[in-house]
């Protein structure tokens, strides 16, 4: 039954232009635990207990003003939308967000046979798509923002057939317990492709002067001369099994520190860092870099690196 409900529906498209896994991340899925729990569609912690759609994470404020498309993922309708509501985070200097507008600035397209798509948080001023417009897989409706209740640049992007929740990558009605049969994704195989669920996966690494946790990572300094050197990760949903290597490298490739840190329980997000304080008369010129790697036993999951040049 499901099945063929879910046969009406095209195969969904991304929906914002974005590169996976470089400029774009899921820092959250649908949560699929019926109970005041939160599970993902791989029995996994990436969610939030009621989270009905998928959060894609841009990399921060400075992406969100030079603008990430928000794009339809599949030919509609547009049914609603709201525009107007500003672009603050809250909890970090913003005010309270009103239930009616928590979703920020956002579009519904109905694409018919009860399928609805919701695009949430979107820039103030950006909605390009009136109520009654046609629109394609692809076609441009907004920018992603920072507007209703978020703390982030993200877009919300959920999906209903006949009001109800649906997990696109499972392809199940929501909630429902995670596991339970063969997942029947919605998405096409590039999205599948670009988006495999990995735990631990870094969607942050800088060089800065300071420790910080998200979201001011977005405002981190660059590294300087006379001021300490600082590699600050930012990892979405890691698991306590897996080993967090960090390396701080001086120019000619001269190893200034290392250190291995494990994740005390399973996150949502986990910030950690390594530092070193500037030596008398500081930093020599020269290239700096840090490294991060992801273990799981003796499996590398993922690496990052960044470098800065100190002159």
């Amino acid at each position: 039954m499901i099945a063929a409900l879910f046969a009406l529906l095209p195969a969904l498209a991304l929906p914002l232009d974005c590169q996976p896994g470089r400029t774009c991340w899921i820092q959250k899925y649908v949560d699929v635990d019926p109970g005041p729990g939160r599970t993902d569609y791989r029995c996994g912690p990436v969610t939030t207990d009621g989270h009905d759609g998928v959060d894609f994470r841009i990399p921060g404020l400075t992406a969100m003003m030079q603008g990430v498309p928000v794009t339809a993922v599949a030919a509609g309708t547009v049914l609603r939308i709201r525009d107007g509501v500003a672009d603050r985070p809250v909890g970090v200097g913003g005010p309270s967000v009103a239930t009616a507008q928590a979703a920020g600035n956002a579009v519904i397209i109905d694409h018919g046979d009860g399928w609805e798509s919701q695009y949430s948080h979107l820039r103030r001023g950006s909605v390009s798509v009136r109520p009654g417009d046609t629109v394609r897989a692809g076609d441009a409706i907004g920018l992603v923002g920072l507007s209703g209740e978020t703390e982030y640049p993200h877009l919300h992007f959920a999906l209903r057939h006949h009001g109800r929740p649906v997990d696109p990558f499972a392809g199940t009605p929501a909630p429902a317990a995670c596991g339970t049969g063969p997942a029947r994704p919605l998405w096409t195989g590039a999205v599948l492709a670009g988006f495999r669920y990995v735990r631990g996966q870094p969607v942050r690494f800088v060089l800065t002067t300071a420790p910080a946790q998200p979201p001011l990572i977005d405002d981190a300094p660059p590294p300087s001369r006379t001021a300490p050197l600082v590699g600050l990760a930012e990892l979405i949903g890691p698991d306590p099994g897996q080993e967090v290597l960090l390396e701080l490298i001086g120019p000619g490739d001269r190893l200034l520190a290392r250190r291995t840190v494990r994740p005390d329980r399973p996150y949502l997000v986990w910030a950690t860092h390594l530092g070193l304080r500037a030596p008398a008369g500081g930093w020599p010129p020269g290239r700096y870099r840090a490294r991060l790697s992801v273990r799981a036993g003796d499996a590398i999951l993922s690496r990052m690196e960044v470098a800065a040049l100190l002159r």
